[in-house]
């Protein structure tokens, strides 16, 4: 169990969704992907141009600014600090992806639009409904939502 000491926890040992980027700020409590924890935390500090990953859950202070050389790991899997430092080879985080071909073992989304080449809707899902080709389908019945 995670309570914020180094070295109890191992980032993304249980497979947590990353969540972020996320602005760094005094005060914030970070998830460092454990298993009490919902997510991992990737942040951004103003004026500098690197990402960081969190490894343990702890509540940020000017004591453990994850831009600091002396908090970070020098892995991704380590948690012996609680950053470290990450681009984007390590991961992706972007509010738009516009991808060609992706292998998404983890999606986690309110809803999904499907376009096709002209831009028109061929699918819609979203917690109440799905719609394909402009027909809704419930699992029970289908019919026209015209």
């Amino acid at each position: 169990m995670c309570n914020g000491a180094p070295g109890e926890s191992i980032a993304g040992k249980d497979a947590k969704p990353l969540r972020g980027p996320l602005k760094w700020t005094v005060g914030t409590k970070y998830q460092g992907g454990a298993t009490t924890d919902d997510y991992q935390d990737i942040v951004y500090v103003d004026g500098i141009n690197e990402m960081y990953l969190c490894h343990y859950t702890h509540v940020a202070s000017e004591d453990n600014r994850p831009d600091e050389d002396s908090h970070q790991s020098t892995s991704d899997w380590s948690a012996d600090k609680p950053w470290s430092a990450s681009d984007w080879v390590d991961f992706t985080a972007t509010s738009v992806l516009f991808a060609t071909t992706s292998k998404i073992n983890n999606l986690q989304v309110d809803n999904v639009k499907i376009l096709d080449n002209d831009g028109n809707n061929k699918v819609i899902m979203n917690s109440d409904e799905i719609y394909i080709d402009a027909t809704i389908v419930t699992p029970s019945k289908q019919y026209d939502s015209e």
